[in-house]
C-alpha cells in the first residue's frame, strides 16, 4: 500500500494537476476530458457493468469517488433535455473542493440534477436506500478504509438497486509482490486480489457479479514495452507497462 492515505491524496491531487492545471500528461490517454470523452467514457463504464445509457433514465445515482468528471459528466451530457436523464446525481469525492478550486479541471456545476458533495466514501452523507445505483469506479482501492466504504454504498442503496465497483486487483502470478508494491505504485493505498474484493462484496450484497475483466493496456495502448523507447519519461514508462503485466481492472456488480 502507499505510506499513508493522506500521502495517497496528495499524489492524486498532483497527477490530476498535471492533466489539468498545467497539461504536461505525455500520453493521450492521460488529457483533459472533453465532452466527447466524458460521453464515451460513461457508456464504457455502464456497458462493463452490463447496462446501457437509457438504464438510468428517471433513477437516482451515487458517483462515489467520481474525480473531476466521473460517469456522471457523461450521463449528463449524453442524456440532457431528454426522457432517458437520471432524476438525480450526486457525485462524491474528498477532493471536490480542490476539483471547484480551478477553472481548468472543468467539473460539472451543480444544477436541478446533479449534487457535487465533498466526503469520504467511508461516510456518504445521504439517506439510507435513497440510490437506485451507486458506482465506485477506480476509487475503492484509493480509500483509506475498503470494507467501509462497501458498507456504506449497501446502505445509502435500495432494495433491488446495485453497487457496482472497479479497482485495479494484481493477477495471481504476481500476488507475492503485493507487500512491496507501493514502492512503485503510491497513489494506490491498497493493492487487493480478486478472492478479498469478491469476500468482502459478498458479505454485504446478496449477488456479487464479475461482469469485466480489462487489462490496463486495454483502456491506456500506451502502456506497453514498445512506447518505453519512445517515451520521455523511461522510468514512468517502464512503471505504466509494469503495471499492465501486474494489474488488472475488475469490474463487479452487487445487487441488494
Amino acid at each position: 500500500m502507499a505510506f499513508s492515505w493522506q500521502d495517497a491524496q496528495e499524489r492524486e491531487k498532483a497527477f490530476y494537476d498535471t492533466i489539468y492545471r498545467y497539461n504536461r500528461g505525455d500520453i493521450p490517454s492521460y488529457r483533459p476530458f472533453t465532452p466527447e470523452r466524458c460521453i464515451a467514457f460513461a457508456k464504457k463504464t455502464v456497458e462493463r457493468f452490463g447496462y446501457t445509457m437509457d438504464a438510468f433514465a428517471g433513477k437516482t445515482l451515487a458517483d462515489i469517488g467520481c474525480g473531476p468528471h466521473g460517469i456522471i459528466s457523461g450521463l449528463e451530457l449524453a442524456t440532457a433535455g431528454t426522457r432517458l436523464l437520471p432524476q438525480r446525481m450526486y457525485g462524491i469525492d474528498p477532493l471536490m473542493d480542490t476539483y471547484r478550486t480551478y477553472a481548468e479541471y472543468g467539473v460539472l456545476k451543480e444544477n436541478s440534477t446533479i449534487r457535487l458533495i465533498t466526503a469520504k466514501g467511508e461516510r456518504i452523507p445521504l439517506p439510507d436506500e435513497s440510490c437506485d445505483f451507486v458506482f465506485c469506479t477506480n476509487a475503492v482501492d484509493h480509500v483509506q478504509e475498503p470494507e467501509r466504504v462497501i458498507q456504506e454504498a449497501r446502505r445509502v442503496c435500495r432494495a433491488g438497486g446495485a453497487f457496482c465497483m472497479a479497482l485495479h486487483v494484481v493477477n495471481p502470478v504476481w500476488t507475492w509482490l503485493r507487500p512491496v508494491l507501493f514502492l512503485v505504485d503510491r497513489n494506490h493505498p491498497h493493492h487487493f486480489r480478486t478472492d478479498a474484493v469478491l469476500r468482502l462484496a459478498r458479505k454485504y450484497f446478496e449477488r456479487v457479479t464479475v461482469c469485466a475483466r480489462i487489462s490496463v493496456v486495454e483502456d491506456h495502448p500506451e502502456f506497453t514495452f514498445a512506447y518505453i523507447r519512445k517515451s520521455a519519461h523511461k522510468l514512468r514508462a517502464v512503471k505504466r507497462w509494469m503495471s499492465n503485466l501486474i494489474l488488472t481492472f475488475l469490474y463487479v456488480r452487487c445487487e441488494k
